[in-house]
Order: C-alpha cells, then sequence, then structure tokens
C-alpha cells in the first residue's frame, strides 16, 4: 500500500492510498501543490486528477477520513459537520 504526506501550514499528515484506479490516478499526479479550502469543518484541495465514484464511496465519513471528490476533482479531509451534514455526521459534498 502506498503512502502519501499532505502538508497545510505547520501540519503534515499521513495517508495509506487504497489500491483503486482513482488511487492509482492521484499518485501518478504527485507532487500535488494547491491551495487548501475549507466548506465548513471539511478541508479540500483541487488535484489534477479526474474519476467517477469508487464502488462503495460514501458521503458519510469518519473524522479524518480522507475522500476523493470526483464533482470537484479535489481531495477532501473531513474533521466536523460541512453545511450539509445532518446531525452529527461528517457529510462530504
Amino acid at each position: 500500500m502506498r503512502e502519501i504526506v499532505i502538508r497545510a501550514g505547520k501540519v503534515a499528515i499521513r495517508a495509506r492510498l487504497l489500491e483503486t484506479p482513482t488511487a492509482e490516478r492521484i499518485w501518478a499526479a504527485l507532487p500535488i501543490h494547491a491551495e487548501a479550502k475549507l466548506w465548513g469543518r471539511e478541508m479540500y484541495f483541487n488535484a489534477p486528477v479526474s474519476s467517477d465514484p469508487e464502488p462503495g464511496a460514501r458521503e458519510v465519513v469518519n473524522a479524518g477520513e480522507i475522500a476523493f471528490w470526483p464533482d470537484g476533482d479535489a481531495i477532501a479531509i473531513g474533521f466536523g459537520p460541512t453545511p450539509v451534514s445532518r446531525r452529527g455526521e461528517i457529510r462530504m459534498a
């Protein structure tokens, strides 16, 4: 399983890429330099990758989970509620 490092300011997190076509596209596009944006308690950044949703893709994630947002060609990290979240969930766009 491949690992990447995501840096934002003084914070760096390690992430393991799943063995999926989307993860392969992300790996091939590295390094990615982008400006992070916030949407509620979700941080996301654009990635030069296009992909359809993977089987089993979810809109609701656990805190700290990293996901690819196909509609926006972006990598997103959920930390807490977003504007579309319902009662205590972390709902990505």
